[in-house]
């Protein structure tokens, strides 16, 4: 024995390989956690190469319980018309992860319970020992709400599913200790139907050893870059804005710019952009570092969307600058001086790409700066411990 506490971590999608946000956070969250306490992880495997980093997550120390995920999202479809749950509950609560995860309660005591989404509590029994606390990762009815302005099927599906969660939380209030919010603005939310539960702050933060470069913004000409999952709706409509909007007024001006878009599963939708003159659409990469140093700056164009944006983070970390509407610095303590342009018109958004495209040494400057700003305030490390030591003193002493 360790003499450690001991916890159990539930996850819908298993760390690693870290391909989305959800995986990243995940990963940070239990390096943090595998340093104070013994570990057993049970997640859902929901990609089989992920079979192949079991070893790594338990070089931790941490207990690997995976479930293999079985349902189909058709499904999924299936039971969520017939049930009151939700769609993520009806997609990822499996009847296995409920039978492992009972029978590891059974089997096991732990001094705390850490879930991965409020939408995976249904995984756990209806009485827990422990002090259980949800990392919320993002705050679902708002995610849902921006499917309303969708066709007539979407629409439909979006309010029941808002419904769904909505009833979801009423049963959280009576099982769950304590929330974890990205932002301050999630976190208020949470606060408007967690009937006095703690929820605490802990934002999305980046790996600042692995994000790093020599090379500096100003080096760089005329290209700029966008990455994130190409299958995420705030992703698409974010590029999608940007080229129809923004990029004619940049390449007015900068007649060779190039715009390269990063990421893994582009939908239809986004591979028609890459006929767009300039833009260049790559898919998933296997180092992404490389391409954030062949960049000048990146963009951050969204229009919804909940959370905080991890690219963002890591464009700063990589010394890159970045042209952000509103919603893309939600969450993040970002200013000009911290290597972050805010403008919300295509026209101001495209200004701002094209002055920083045309000025070597303000891009040099505002990506030092940003570097400096993540170092000190968002490298993973520090952010995870001051949550789970705050977590600690709250309910475990």
């Amino acid at each position: 024995m360790s003499g450690k506490r001991t916890c159990l971590v539930l996850a819908p999608r298993f760390p690693l390989p870290k391909r989305s946000g959800t995986q990243i956070r995940e990963y940070h969250a239990l390096v943090e956690l595998a340093s104070r306490f013994d570990i057993t992880l049970v997640s859902l495997i929901q990609d089989s190469t992920a079979f192949d980093y079991i070893s790594e997550v338990e070089s931790l120390g941490v207990t690997v319980e995976p479930v293999s995920h079985e349902r189909s999202r058709r499904d999924a479809l299936g039971h969520f018309c017939t049930s009151t749950d939700s769609y993520r509950v009806c997609r990822f609560v499996t009847p296995a992860l409920r039978r492992r995860t009972h029978r590891v309660l059974r089997e096991q005591s732990f001094n705390l319970v850490w879930v991965n989404f409020a939408t995976t509590v249904p995984a756990l029994p209806p009485s827990v020992s422990a002090p259980v606390v949800v990392d919320e990762h993002n705050e679902d009815v708002r995610y849902w709400e921006s499917f309303l302005d969708g066709g007539v099927g979407t629409r439909l599906f979006a309010r029941a599913n808002i419904w769904k969660l909505r009833r979801l939380r009423r049963t959280l209030t009576e099982r769950v200790d304590g929330f974890l919010a990205v932002s301050d603005n999630d976190a208020e939310r949470t606060r408007r139907w967690s009937r006095g539960i703690p929820v605490w702050t802990v934002p999305n933060g980046v790996d600042v050893q692995k994000f790093d470069s020599d090379k500096r913004a100003g080096a760089i000409d005329d290209t700029i870059q966008f990455v994130g999952s190409l299958d995420v709706r705030m992703n698409t409509d974010a590029l999608s804005w940007f080229v129809e909007n923004a990029w004619p007024f940049v390449r007015e001006q900068r007649p060779n710019a190039v715009f390269q878009i990063i990421g893994r599963n582009p939908t239809p939708s986004v591979e028609k952009l890459g006929t767009v003159g300039g833009v260049r659409v790559h898919g998933e990469v296997d180092r992404v570092v490389p391409w954030y140093e062949s960049a000048a700056l990146t963009v951050a164009p969204f229009r919804f969307g909940g959370g905080s944006k991890l690219k963002v983070l890591e464009s700063l970390s990589m010394r890159r600058p970045v042209v952000s509407t509103p919603v893309g610095t939600v969450g993040l303590d970002v200013s000009d001086n911290a290597g972050v342009l805010v403008r919300d018109d295509p026209e101001t958004f495209a200004d701002a790409v094209v002055g920083l495209l045309a000025d070597s040494t303000k891009r040099t400057r505002l990506g030092d700066a940003g570097r400096q700003f993540v170092t000190e305030r968002y490298a993973w490390e520090e952010i995870m411990a001051e949550g789970i030591d705050t977590i600690e003193s709250a309910l475990l002493e």
